[in-house]
């Protein structure tokens, strides 16, 4: 029994794959043996850095927003549509696509302010009633003007 156990124990530990130092940037892995990865292999750690761009619709400049319960914001009221491109680090930021023609504005029962650089989804029950109302008159000439460009 202890053998079985000592055996066991020996042969999980021996499937690991460890990282032996190679040269900066480029440690070896060696593999713990097997038929699928016999040998020695080099991960290449030379990679192009890519920065990740993410576009919001704006629909609105900044303003102050305020809850139900009287508290004050200051942000911008976006689109739910977003747009997430890639790019080099080292290179020039791409190009910003079209915006969509008809946004969305409102998801849900909710609308997205951003506020600082973070993007929020808030309920439209936790707007002022002149908020709710601004938004509305925002979606009405939305609307009108998607009828209008077809």
């Amino acid at each position: 029994m202890k053998f079985i156990f000592l055996t066991l124990l020996l042969s999980h530990l021996s499937f690991g794959q460890p990282i032996f130092p190679g040269t900066p940037g480029h440690p070896i892995k060696r593999s713990g043996g097997g038929l699928d990865q016999p040998g020695v292999s080099i991960v290449p750690g030379d990679q192009p850095k890519i920065t990740k761009y993410t576009i919001h619709v704006v629909l609105s400049e900044v303003r102050p927003w305020q809850s139900s319960d009287g508290k004050t914001l200051e942000g911008k009221l976006i689109a739910f549509e977003d747009v997430t491109m890639e790019a080099p680090t080292d290179g020039a930021p791409p190009p910003a696509p079209a915006a969509p023609k008809n946004p969305t504005l409102v998801r849900d029962g909710k609308v997205r302010l951003m506020i600082g650089k973070t993007a929020f989804e808030i309920p439209l029950t936790r707007l002022s009633a002149a908020d709710q109302a601004f938004i509305e008159e925002k979606r009405l000439a939305m609307e009108k003007k998607a009828k209008a460009n077809p």
